[in-house]
């Protein structure tokens, strides 16, 4: 879930319960049926407002620190389908339209992904072009962001994803001589 408009609301409802980060971390220990809580680290991420502040956290720990206040977690948290726009769900290294100042964090907005083919799994690309995995990874250390023939490789989530037709492209002006099998 994401936290709505920068953590202003959990930080109210942590003052009105009269709650610093460490007795938050309690009470949503006290509230969790596990009995493990949210940790302070976690807690002080959440509410904070500088180059530091994560923006996301799990449903789990979204709801702990819900009950933990008294609060309704939609109060506190907006799930991520709903505040992230479907345009910028795309973490593509290669589709960047610039990059916005928040602070002293920089966040890179991503530019929409315009294709209609799927994204494949590593192993699905690998297959069809007939090379290992280790060879893609190679290839994204040896061709990163800033070269001036990036890989072209999209993530979902920490997972690499992959067009076909942008690999194939990439190969042809990357290789024009063609690979060594």
């Amino acid at each position: 879930m994401q936290r709505r408009d920068g953590g202003a609301p959990i930080r109210e409802a942590m003052a009105a319960a009269g709650l610093k980060i460490d007795a938050l971390a309690a009470a949503t220990k006290a509230v969790d049926p596990a009995g493990r809580g949210v940790g302070r680290a976690t807690i002080g991420f959440v509410v904070a407002t500088g180059a530091s502040a994560r923006e996301r956290m799990s449903d789990r720990a979204a709801t702990l620190l819900a009950d933990a206040l008294g609060a309704p977690v939609e109060r506190l948290f907006a799930p991520d389908d709903i505040s992230m726009p479907a345009e910028y769900a795309s973490t593509s290294r290669t589709g960047t339209t610039g990059a916005v100042e928040t602070g002293t964090a920089r966040k890179t907005r991503r530019a929409p992904r315009s294709s209609a083919e799927p994204l494949l799994t590593l192993a699905e690309e690998a297959e069809l072009i007939g090379r290992s995995k280790s060879w893609f990874y190679e290839m994204r250390r040896l061709y990163p962001r800033a070269h001036a023939t990036p890989f072209p490789i999209h993530y979902a989530g920490k997972s690499p994803r992959f067009i076909h037709s942008e690999v194939v492209a990439w190969m042809d002006a990357a290789f024009p001589m063609g690979l060594a099998a």
